[in-house]
């Protein structure tokens, strides 16, 4: 019998990366995750990829990274003082004249496929106008303005005033555009806006109108699940939770359950099958527990009924209660920055206390800063580390950490030299602890 033609087929769908298994289609070094959570590059893939985007946030600190689209490396987008994208060398490329404070904003860069664009995302305080809160977009050509990256427009389109900062984003099925979806709770609606490669919509999917809860004094909480059908949002000033279906064809999301989760003064976080729930609750001043709560049911009482709490902890009094996010590992990392403390679920798909929460003390020398960790949201762009820094000096310093794409190396950038940057994955190994203008880490 002839193999050749087989041979030859097996080939060709070799070389053009066609996996079904891992719902994931590749090519060219492309890589397209169907839930962009999490920066995840599959170490069989070539150097050249095009990851998800992910958002992560710890303490109400909050950055997001994306990639390059079609290049190597990352884009980070900083909510310092002015708001910067740096490409993956960490030169930056747009910042000048946003008209974005710092207070309590969200960001989500995602790449814009087949192109060399990324379009960055933002929910912040705005320095002027009435409005409280806006989500912004900017488009940004990395390879534009010779390699050191342009402002596709001139400056940030305002899609909407008047947000609470959440955001998420999911792929549209069957495309290669994504829905930005941010939980508003100051007009208690939820709005899906589409982008992609033909540019981002203005307008966006408005449901669940008249749903949520009208809230003012707190900073709320909302999660997607891995697998882009489900959103969960929580309303700080009452602790209550609520459930939406969502619909990724169309961008709507439907209202399933709500309930009121006592003392829910932290965040939540889906497992990554999406049949758990996890939320974080203080009922006393130094006490934290963690909740899980059973979605298998669409019935609201049944998932009420289904809390179970699967740890507690004794905390420092009075110390930030920071919003979980599940990484690439399948575990559930909850870092405390203020108090040197950290959580991980490391079974979040199993019931019960066999999702086996541990938590440890991460010791931080010096006292300077009282153990501050200023950026707990730079990550490596091709390794599993997550990585957090803490600065030492009279004024609390930003320190931005970027890979070099062509040395695997992690650079951390010149800073005065009083500063001593600690560098800390997130269960607690220090992997930097350097006092000076410059240091280069290999984390490979």
């Amino acid at each position: 019998m002839n193999r050749f033609p087989f041979t030859l087929l097996f080939s060709v769908l070799a070389f053009a990366g066609w996996s079904q298994t891992r719902n994931v289609w590749w090519a060219w070094g492309r890589d397209s995750v169907i839930a962009p959570v999490w920066l995840h590059h599959s170490n069989s893939l070539p150097p050249a990829f095009v990851p998800a985007a992910f958002n992560y946030t710890s303490d109400f600190k909050h950055c997001a990274i994306g990639s390059l689209a079609d290049t190597d490396g990352v884009l980070q987008l900083s909510t310092g003082n002015a708001g910067v994208l740096r490409n993956s060398s960490g030169v930056q490329v747009a910042g000048t004249g946003w008209p974005l404070a710092t207070t309590r904003a969200v960001g989500l860069v995602l790449p814009v496929h087949g192109t060399s664009k990324v379009s960055a995302f933002q929910t912040a305080s705005v320095t002027t106008g009435a409005a409280p809160m806006v989500l912004a977009a900017w488009e940004v050509d990395l390879l534009g303005n010779n390699g050191a990256g342009s402002l596709s427009q001139p400056g940030p389109l305002v899609l909407a005033d008047s947000l609470r900062p959440h955001i998420a984003a999911t792929l549209v099925p069957q495309s290669l555009d994504y829905w930005v979806i941010v939980a508003d709770h100051l007009l208690r609606r939820i709005l899906a806006f589409r982008t992609g490669p033909g540019g981002t919509d203005t307008i966006p999917v408005v449901s669940a109108t008249g749903v949520l809860e009208s809230t003012l004094g707190h900073s709320d909480n909302m999660v997607l699940n891995a697998q882009g059908t489900m959103i969960a949002t929580r309303s700080l000033d009452t602790d209550r939770i609520y459930l939406f279906s969502f619909d990724p064809i169309d961008g709507t999301a439907s209202l399933f359950a709500e309930f009121v989760d006592e003392f829910g003064a932290g965040g939540l976080e889906f497992s990554p099958n999406g049949q758990f729930l996890y939320s974080i609750r203080v009922p006393a001043f130094d006490q934290v527990e963690y909740v899980q709560w059973d979605l298998s049911s669409n019935d609201p009482q049944t998932i009420y009924d289904s809390a179970n709490v699967v740890h507690v902890e004794q905390v420092p009094g009075g110390m930030l209660v920071p919003w979980p996010r599940l990484g690439p590992d399948g575990c559930i990392h909850v870092p405390v920055a203020f108090e040197h403390h950290y959580t991980s679920i490391l079974m979040p798909d199993l019931a019960g206390p066999a999702c086996q929460v541990v938590s440890a003390y991460i010791d931080l020398p010096g006292s300077w800063m009282d153990g501050r960790t200023t950026n707990q949201c730079k990550r490596y762009h091709d390794s599993e580390l997550d990585l957090s820094v803490a600065d030492r000096g009279p004024v609390p310093v930003e320190l931005d950490l970027w890979p070099n794409p062509t040395s695997g190396l992690l650079n951390l950038p010149a800073e005065p030299a009083w500063v001593r940057a600690q560098v800390y994955d997130l269960r607690g190994r220090s992997v930097l602890d350097r006092t000076g203008r410059q240091a280069i880490l290999d984390v490979a």
